[in-house]
């Protein structure tokens, strides 16, 4: 095969140097590559780059600040390696429960209450709570938000730091609700001062319960008998769920009464000198979650064995008095009395809580209570939770003794007034 020119394309003999007729080169000429010492040096630089950002990655992950979400709890362990059990609940600062998160809580509301509960934050490790105080020293911020479902109102919210309720509690929130709320999802942002975020959600639903009223006028109950029988009536004609509220004369019932099944709402009243009065025993043990009230209602005994009010399950008691009894208010297991401005007069044992178990409902406030001449105003042989009782303007007045504890919980009487 013949070669050509690879200038002017003619055939040139075999192994032709220079092409006769144009004279041009016949040989190839290849630019060999220059070499640049700086690239090399700029490539290793920006491979030792690399690296050195993997490896701060890496230490980021493995030594920066972290964030624990869990469901109502987390464990958390902080730059010192202490490791701290944090959860949330609702209530519930007994002996059984207090270091048990509350994912979900249900209410039931009438459709015209509002009322308020709180969401609690607690600290603790191997079963105590004495690590709060270090944990809380390193927190630089707590948020607490709602977040409704569907077309449910959000919660409004109020931050307390230590409520009576639950003094095992880092912090509560305390918040307002209604029917209007329904579900709620309550989420706790804890912002640790070295970047560490620890999030926390449990949940709260509201259920709307139907509200019927009776009064006086709409039914008799000016006897026990006539009281009993409305109690059955109403048993009958009404759901369980129902809340139902009796607005009572102010006349005096000779006996007592008790029911075991639904919630009923005692309001008493006062016209006069006269107030609305149950001269016999009193028992109620209903277990439900809804707590019974009972309000401007006196409780009188005959002044040697009378038991005045014997409660198995949780109640509120407001401007009541209990008077002339061996034991006027005796809670017993599963029972816990929220008592708030009533009076305990003349009995053997005014309060006695001899509750070793939980209730769904604890208050350790005696506030504007008038304990007067009693034998033992107040006993406490066992109570559902540990709580510092507290006695604001409570009034201890020519008791034989005044308080007699049996159990763990402190006393602060620094408030109360002694005479």
């Amino acid at each position: 095969m013949n070669n050509k020119c690879i200038k002017c394309g003619k055939e040139l003999p075999e192994g032709a140097s220079f092409c006769p007729y144009c004279a041009n080169s016949q040989v190839v000429k290849h630019s060999a590559p220059v070499v640049r010492p700086w690239k090399k040096k700029l490539l290793i630089v920006f491979i030792i780059i690399l690296l050195a950002a993997i490896l701060a990655f890496g230490m980021y992950i493995k030594f920066g600040p972290k964030t624990y979400e869990g469901g109502a709890s987390v464990v958390y362990t902080d730059d010192d390696g202490e490791i701290y059990n944090v959860y949330l609940k609702f209530f519930g600062d007994g002996p059984k429960d207090k270091f048990v998160p509350d994912e979900k809580h249900y209410f039931s509301l009438t459709p015209d209450e509002i009322t308020t509960a709180d969401s609690r934050l607690y600290v603790s490790q191997n079963m105590s709570f004495s690590v709060s105080e270090k944990f809380y020293s390193q927190v630089k911020n707590i948020q607490v938000d709602s977040l409704p479902h569907d077309d449910a109102e959000p919660l409004v919210f109020q931050m307390v730091e230590y409520t009576a309720l639950a003094p095992n509690a880092l912090i509560s929130a305390e918040y307002f609700y209604t029917t209007k709320n329904k579900t709620n999802d309550i989420r706790w942002t804890i912002t640790m001062k070295n970047g560490d975020k620890i999030i926390l959600t449990h949940t709260i639903t509201i259920e709307e319960v139907p509200l019927v009223r009776i009064y006086p006028e709409d039914e008799p109950m000016n006897t026990i008998e006539e009281l009993q029988a409305l109690f059955d009536k109403l048993e009958k004609e009404y759901t369980p769920n129902t809340s139902i509220s009796i607005y009572l004369p102010p006349v005096t019932y000779e006996g007592g009464f008790s029911y075991h099944t639904r919630v009923y709402n005692l309001c008493g009243s006062r016209e006069g000198d006269a107030i609305t009065t149950f001269t016999g025993d009193v028992s109620v043990s209903t277990r439900s979650p809804t707590l019974a009230h009972f309000d401007t209602i006196c409780f009188k005994g005959n002044g040697t064995d009378s038991i005045g009010f014997t409660l198995t399950s949780a109640a509120i008691f407001d401007n009541c008095v209990f008077e002339d009894h061996d034991i006027a208010l005796n809670v017993l297991d599963g029972g816990w009395a929220i008592v708030d401005k009533c009076t305990f007069e003349r009995n053997n044992i005014g309060f006695e809580s001899n509750n070793p178990g939980d209730a769904n409902a604890s208050s350790n406030t005696f506030g504007y209570c008038i304990f007067k001449e009693n034998n033992i105003a107040l006993s406490l042989k066992h109570i559902p939770f540990t709580d510092t009782f507290t006695f604001y303007n409570a009034k201890f007045i020519n008791n034989t003794t005044d308080i007699i504890n049996y159990t763990d919980c402190t006393m602060d009487v620094s408030e109360a007034i002694f005479e």
